[in-house]
């Protein structure tokens, strides 16, 4: 277990000194895709023990005992919309899992050189991906995700591969659990001639399950092609294994894409821009009955609106 560890401490240092400041894309790569996660204000990479973890730590889908498969739907920001569908299962040699994303910008207006209206246009994004987790020792495990992008405008294709890593440990200290996990390490993206980066994001967790009905966590979000640093903290109160009410705080610096290098990129929308911004608080609940669970998860964003996630999971 010591050697996994120093083989993902290497990975990390490698990733944070390897990185350049090229333009960074793919921002819908960055929404959360559960409503539990981010109704606990994201701080989910050493809670991850469900579905949704690949996307947010493969290494807790071991975790996962049973068959299990989610939904979720998200009114998203500017008349957009996210969708996501993930389902797992639990073999001998490990977990097996695929999932998919699409954010949907809706119909966009096109301009001529004199701003006139010329009719409109679409855009959408997708990613699509396996993953495998196995436990190394009792109560730790590790993850693999990997994925295909893409990014659509109009006729414009941009495409992409990455792999999402992620590491839970069980601590000695009973119900403490650590996690580490590194999302979207791959391949530039390019539209047409403008390259960009994927938004890779290195995260560390903790979380503590407290008299087994109250669940607190807390991350650092480290984005290296950004220099930024985030932090998010959350907690959950389970009653009777049936209603769990969650709240959270994500704070992270703001990055509207307003570089020079970054306003070039033809993914610039009002909704891609505030992927970026300083979400704060959060809130959610969720209710449970026999193998179904429905989550809800609120988060305002200030002057441009309100976000509500929706999803519904089930294990069989």
């Amino acid at each position: 277990m010591k050697k996994i560890i120093i083989a993902v401490l290497v990975v990390l240092t490698f990733v944070s000194y390897g990185v350049t400041a090229d333009p960074v894309g793919a921002a819908f790569l960055k929404i959360g895709s559960s409503a539990r996660a981010v109704g606990m204000g994201s701080a989910y990479t050493a809670v991850s023990n469900d579905v949704t973890g690949m996307m947010w730590n493969p290494g807790g889908v071991a975790k996962i005992t049973k068959p299990e498969m989610a939904l979720m739907h998200t009114q998203w920001l500017v008349d957009t919309t996210y969708d996501y569908a993930a389902i797992a299962l639990p073999t001998k040699l490990g977990t097996l899992g695929c999932n998919v994303v699409y954010l949907s910008q809706g119909e966009l207006e096109r301009r001529g050189d004199n701003r006139e209206l010329e009719g409109t246009f679409g855009a959408a994004d997708i990613a699509g991906s396996v993953a495998f987790s196995r436990e190394l020792v009792p109560g730790s495990s590790l993850g693999v995700n990997l994925k295909l992008v893409q990014q659509q405008i109009e006729n414009e294709r941009a495409t992409g591969i990455a792999v999402d890593i992620g590491l839970m440990y069980a601590t000695a200290i009973k119900n403490l659990n650590l996690g580490v996990s590194i999302q979207n390490l791959g391949t530039q993206m390019k539209f047409i001639s403008q390259g960009y980066n994927l938004p890779l994001t290195i995260t560390a967790g903790v979380g503590y399950n407290l008299f087994g009905v109250v669940m607190l966590a807390s991350d650092i979000k480290f984005s290296p092609y950004d220099s930024k640093i985030g932090y998010a903290i959350g907690t959950e109160y389970t009653v009777m294994n049936m209603v769990s009410l969650r709240a959270g705080y994500l704070m992270r610096a703001v990055s509207m894409l307003t570089s020079e290098a970054n306003s070039s990129l033809p993914n610039v929308s009002t909704s891609s821009q505030s992927l970026e911004m300083d979400t704060g608080l959060s809130a959610g609940l969720g209710f449970k009955l026999y193998n179904y669970q429905f989550d809800y998860s609120f988060v305002p964003y200030s002057d441009l609106g309100n976000t509500h996630r929706f999803s519904l999971s089930a294990r069989f």
